[in-house]
């Protein structure tokens, strides 16, 4: 069944899938034609001038290999597919010995929207290791903004409702946080909870029995 309701689809899907390459070609076209570009263009120009049609990099990427000694990416929790295949164009070696090195935080991804894929940044982090020689991971804890009691306090929310269904990463020990910034002693700081209820929303539309 699953199978018949597949070929009676096909067509349809076919359809939508020819639609939707006219209208990016259409609007593509109208941009070109008002000198236009907006930053998936960037993106997808710098991909399609640093790889070959077989996918491989190009000469221009060689060349920018070599002039790059080293690679910093911050926010790689927001990295999409077409950046990590940049990167993978200009990086020199692999994880064992390459020059990238990459700043993340998963729990701060807000970009699925523009199609971030924070599971690129959660497949390093599951896959390196804090003492590998190959690829290493360097947890970083320390926090220097806050007082004790506020990192105090957004530990003991997280660590609550904070799992791998909810953030794709749990809260536990090796993600929470540490105070490590000097502050005056001040015992009326404390950490306060406000909550907020959201009124009624009001339609303007009244109603008698």
């Amino acid at each position: 069944e699953l199978k018949l309701d597949m070929q009676r689809l096909a067509p349809r899907v076919s359809y939508l899938t020819q639609v939707t390459a006219d209208v990016i070609k259409q609007f593509n076209s109208k941009k070109r034609s008002r000198n236009l570009l907006d930053f998936s263009d960037y993106e997808h120009f710098a991909l399609r001038v640093l790889m070959n049609d077989d996918g491989t990099p190009s000469e221009i990427a060689d060349m920018y290999r070599q002039q790059f000694e080293e690679i910093l990416v911050d926010e790689y929790q927001d990295t999409n597919r077409v950046q990590e295949k940049i990167l993978s164009c200009i990086k020199r070696g692999n994880e064992s010995d390459g020059n990238l090195f990459m700043v993340g935080d998963v729990k701060q991804s807000i970009y699925k929207f523009r199609l971030a894929r924070p599971d690129l940044f959660l497949e390093k982090y599951n896959t390196y290791s804090m003492d590998g020689e190959e690829c290493q991971r360097i947890d970083l804890h320390k926090n220097f903004r806050s007082r004790s009691e506020v990192v105090d306090t957004v530990n003991r929310i997280f660590t609550k409702i904070m799992d791998i269904k909810l953030g794709g990463i749990a809260y536990d020990e090796s993600a929470s946080l540490r105070a490590c910034a000097a502050f005056p002693s001040n015992k009326e700081c404390k950490s306060e909870l406000i909550l907020m209820e959201k009124p009624e929303r009001d339609t303007g539309i009244s109603a008698k029995a």
